[in-house]
């Protein structure tokens, strides 16, 4: 995702939390703007919201830790987000949880699932 595609997310961020538009073209110049300490926080707040979004979306398996790990890391994401009133589809749920495992990691669980399912 390129700096423009953040800027987008970000922008549509601050317009789905705050109901209305902002006024200016990034979040740099968005923070200059801001002399109230409430809105500094609110910034924040978003700033870590795209964060954990980021990480979420972007979640990959470490080769150097066990899939309990993973899981646990993964839930927690999940539950960060769920914590600030994100909901994300069971569907994407699956599907980002599937995609962070590594080619050899997913055959191995295509190839478990389908030996569950023919029994």
């Amino acid at each position: 995702m390129g700096q423009d595609e953040l800027n987008d997310v970000w922008h549509h961020q601050i317009l789905s939390d705050t109901g209305s538009e902002v006024s200016c073209d990034d979040r740099n110049s968005y923070k200059e703007d801001l002399g109230d300490p409430r809105e500094q926080d609110r910034t924040k707040s978003i700033e870590n919201h795209l964060h954990l979004k980021r990480r979420f979306y972007l979640f990959q398996l470490n080769k150097e830790i066990f899939i309990g790990e993973h899981m646990n890391n993964y839930t927690k994401l999940h539950a960060d987000l769920a914590n600030m009133d994100d909901v994300i589809k069971d569907e994407d749920n699956t599907f980002i949880l599937l995609s962070s495992l590594s080619d050899d990691d997913y055959e191995t669980f295509v190839l478990a699932l389908s030996v569950v399912s023919n029994t």
